[in-house]
């Protein structure tokens, strides 16, 4: 591929910092500049630049050359009640939209948007990009209008884009919050009985490692003729929460009591991606099957 500048927004984030290792080791012709909020962020590989998004003034700060931009800051919490936090819908596509504006400005070809599964959390599973988004909660509505925004810009015809809608992802560095480290640290504790929820609940679980795939496979389509595009990144499997304990308890070696609590979540809340076009257009596809995803974890955590 030829020279790129590339702007990763969310760089020192879970997924960020995998791609930006990534992309350094796998493209170093590429010139990376990784944006966040945190103020001691330093890397001999790139040009790290303290940023709000959400402010105006702090955005000049950007390059004013830059082909891609990968963006993934953002809220990417949860809320069940979507009502919890309506604070995260405004800011997400506030973000979204000041970096639009910011691509258009300079020149920017192509972004990619870190999208979510919540956009589909109305539907039933398994989730086709044909499917019209019925996000219930706020990180849903928010990621759609992003999407939106990002999908009407790149139809008049200034910048070329491309929405990821993520499924749940998991891995190595991940934040000690998702429901993977937090089974971890529950089976490896003291207790001798432990609770979980929403047992039957099944989520799609992607390895950190496919989902970067998937945005370098992204940032390849910079040369092809499209406008705009949207992919699920998923495995195409759901595996349920009792499973998932099940593998724990298993490759942990425990022996502890588990208990189960009714489900919070309706069980149509169900997440399966359907990554058929994803493998036709983007020519990608997951390899890291999830037994060998929680190996990898737990090796490197013991």
């Amino acid at each position: 591929m030829k020279h790129l500048n590339i702007l990763i927004t969310g760089s020192d984030g879970f997924i960020g910092k995998h791609i930006c290792r990534t992309i350094i080791k796998s493209h170093p012709e590429f010139n990376i500049f990784g944006v966040g909020r945190n103020k001691d962020v330093y890397s001999a590989d790139y040009k790290y630049i303290s940023c709000d998004l959400l402010n105006i003034e702090d955005i000049k700060k950007l390059p004013n050359k830059i082909d891609i931009i990968i963006h993934l800051a953002g809220d990417a919490r949860s809320f069940i009640d979507p009502l919890e936090n309506s604070s995260q819908e405004v800011s997400n596509f506030i973000m979204t939209s000041n970096i639009s504006d910011y691509a258009i400005k300079i020149g920017v070809k192509l972004i990619i948007f870190a999208s979510s599964v919540y956009v589909y959390s109305g539907n039933l599973a398994p989730f086709s990009e044909k499917n019209i988004p019925a996000p219930i909660e706020n990180l849903g509505k928010s990621k759609l209008k992003a999407e939106n925004l990002l999908k009407s810009i790149a139809f008049a015809g200034y910048y070329k884009s491309i929405s990821l809608r993520l499924f749940t992802v998991y891995g190595l560095g991940s934040n000690e919050r998702q429901f993977i480290p937090q089974a971890i640290k529950k089976i490896n504790s003291s207790n001798s009985t432990l609770t979980f929820h929403s047992a039957d609940i099944i989520r799609d679980f992607i390895y950190i490692d496919d989902v970067v795939k998937a945005f370098i496979s992204s940032i390849k389509q910079i040369d092809f003729n499209f406008t705009y595009e949207v992919f699920n990144i998923g495995t195409g499997t759901g595996t349920s929460i009792r499973e998932i304990i099940s593998l724990l308890l298993n490759k942990l070696n425990s022996k502890k009591e588990i208990k189960f609590t009714k489900n919070t979540i309706n069980i149509d809340s169900n997440h399966i991606a359907n990554i058929d076009y994803a493998r036709k257009i983007l020519n990608w596809k997951p390899n890291i099957r999830l037994n060998d995803g929680l190996e990898k974890i737990i090796s490197f955590s013991s």
